[in-house]
């Protein structure tokens, strides 16, 4: 099969609807929501399928959607492939739903059934199950052992050994690709995972034994005592019982050894900020916000900002925080905004950066479902098993459910010895996977501080507070450990007619920054060229003293200018301000 025939059967098992046009065919874009063919597909001189989306969707992403790999664009290699080995995945009756099939030249691809007796080499529509699912749900039944290994060839090796009482079963794809539908199949099962010993091996294990925490009976995670895996185990004459439980320490601790501060081993370093003056590249910062600070519209658009590269260099166009290095993948961990919230807020901060979509990758947990809630003890095997990460955003630190201290839950307070060993844990993480914890918290009950004190303070490198100010945020940083903090300084928060939301430096704090009310005064006067105060109030912009504060400050502020004559006895003003037009709402819209 050619690879063009290849990706059009593809297409059209998963409704992209190709149809022929000159040399090749438009089809729909599967990558994105396309309801008129945005997508091409070609013949290259060489025979490999050309595809290409007019959106600007990955060919990666593309050729993903509809189970195809990239290695399926191109002719195959001259030495001709054969099918070595099939692994059935059927369904509880036994009927197969497809295969995972073995290549010499080592190679695994998928295909499914198409009713007529032949093959579809793809796995549009097809029910995914793990391997062996008749036995598994008789294992489960009879409260039998389960290992779950990586790969069809070990967990066969496990099954072959008669009498165990034990079976194996793997998923489909290897590591990296267990679904949600998995852990249900092993609700209630004692489970046993075994782990490659290689990092993406010990990341899935940890991401199964994740996703089975709360679902099956017992999960626990061993590797090979020989070799990389559960094959390389038994073919070295071990047995089931002689797995080597994972995360076992060394017998005994190296002894410890304080080293001359000025050996030669030792080189000066500087602290590298991901923001200048403002955020580490890895580290613990505090953002903490009174009632109405803004707390995740900020976040949000801090978020925004370091994972799309809009050419500014600035954030949130602040002279003096440039950003010097731009995430890739961040992950928010929320305890309050759900994800389709964080989605409504996202989408408007990205078309306030005129960008269409980001250049990294933003995730998502929400840590107060009932159903499977996270806790502090969660966060190491999350990051171990989801990352890598830049930046890991916890809204809010106090949302986050306590831990259990000898059996008994705590309560939070982030002075007391659980909150200590939170503190210690948060930096020993970001240093262990070189990411920087934003850490959103509330302030305490007096509106002037944060709720903790110097034990917070000690473990932090950033600092810095949120507040409203007359529908402004008003940011004060506190601490910038390694740098010299800016000064306190003022943002605009500003939801455009066109959907788009914007969070715009416009000044420190003690600089003179118009008030919305007053921004919307010297924008009514531009428009108007001339006009007299009693005018001005009749314009219904404001309480009438507060279009009087306005005007004076405009006038403080050199946008507008007093005629020092009156008509009908109200004070005449003329606009002197350049480039202010009509202004946006600076007031978010109601939902």
């Amino acid at each position: 099969m050619s690879p063009v025939q290849r990706v059009l059967d593809a297409l059209a098992a998963c409704d992209c609807k190709p149809k022929r046009n000159g040399r090749g065919w438009d089809f729909r874009c599967p990558a994105h929501e396309d309801h008129t063919p945005s997508a091409h597909l070609e013949e290259g001189d060489d025979g490999r399928a050309l595809v290409h989306c007019q959106a600007g969707c990955p060919c990666e992403e593309i050729v993903a959607r509809v189970g195809l790999k990239m290695t399926d664009l191109f002719v195959a290699a001259t030495k001709a492939e054969r099918i070595v080995k099939t692994y059935d995945y059927t369904d509880e009756n036994g009927d197969v739903l497809f295969q995972v099939v073995r290549f010499d030249p080592k190679d695994f691809r998928q295909r499914r059934p198409d009713g007529a007796g032949g093959w579809v080499w793809n796995m549009a529509n097809a029910r995914r199950v793990l391997y062996r699912l008749p036995d598994l749900v008789e294992a489960v039944r009879q409260d039998e052992t389960i290992y779950v290994v990586e790969g069809e060839k070990d967990a066969d090796a496990i099954n072959a050994i008669e009498g165990s009482g034990f079976i194996a079963t793997t998923n489909a794809g290897g590591a990296g690709k267990w679904r949600p539908e998995y852990s249900e199949t092993l609700r209630g099962a004692r489970v046993v995972i075994v782990a490659d010993k290689d990092e993406p091996g010990r990341k899935h294990a940890l991401d199964v034994r994740h996703h089975l925490q709360g679902i099956a009976a017992s999960v626990g995670v061993v590797e090979a005592r020989i070799g990389k895996d559960g094959f390389d185990h038994l073919k070295g004459g071990h047995t089931l019982d002689e797995f080597v439980p994972y995360g076992t320490p060394a017998p005994s601790m190296p002894a410890i050894v304080p080293v001359n501060l000025y050996d030669e081993s030792i080189k000066p370093t500087k602290p590298k900020f991901a923001v200048k003056n403002l955020l580490r590249e890895k580290g613990l910062a505090v953002m903490w916000a009174t009632p109405g600070g803004r707390k995740t519209h900020t976040a949000m658009t801090l978020c925004h900002e370091m994972l799309v590269d809009t050419g500014c260099g600035r954030l949130f166009g602040h002279p003096d925080l440039w950003i010097e290095k731009r995430w890739k993948r961040a992950l928010v961990i929320a305890c309050e905004e759900s994800a389709g919230e964080l989605r409504e807020i996202g989408e408007k901060c990205l078309k306030g950066l005129g960008k269409a979509k980001l250049d990294g990758e933003l995730l998502y947990l929400f840590a107060a479902s009932a159903e499977n809630r996270i806790t502090t003890d969660d966060l190491p095997a999350i990051i171990e098993s989801t990352g890598p990460y830049d930046a890991v955003i916890l809204d809010s630190l106090t949302g986050l459910r306590p831990k259990e201290v000898n059996g008994q839950r705590v309560k939070w307070d982030l002075d007391n010895d659980a909150g200590n060993e939170l503190h210690l844990m948060l930096r020993g993480l970001a240093e262990k996977h070189e990411l920087l914890f934003v850490i959103l918290h509330h302030s305490g009950k007096d509106g002037t501080s944060y709720r903790g004190g110097v034990d917070l303070w000690a473990s932090t490198d950033t600092i810095f507070s949120l507040s409203d100010d007359d529908g402004l945020v008003k940011v004060g940083p506190e601490k910038v450990r390694g740098a010299r903090k800016p000064s306190p300084f003022t943002l605009e928060p500003t939801w455009h007619a066109d959907g788009s939301f914007t969070l715009t430096y416009v000044g420190t704090a003690t600089s003179k920054v118009l008030s919305p009310t007053a921004r919307a005064t010297v924008a009514w006067f531009k428009g108007k060229g001339e006009a007299t105060q009693a005018e001005a109030k009749a314009a219904n912009l404001g309480a009438p003293t507060t279009i009087v504060d306005s005007i004076k400050a405009a006038v403080a502020a050199g946008l507008l200018k007093d005629t020092g004559r009156k008509v009908n006895g109200s004070p005449l003003y003329v606009s002197v301000s350049e480039g202010v037009g009509d202004e946006p709402d600076t007031k978010e819209p109601e939902k």
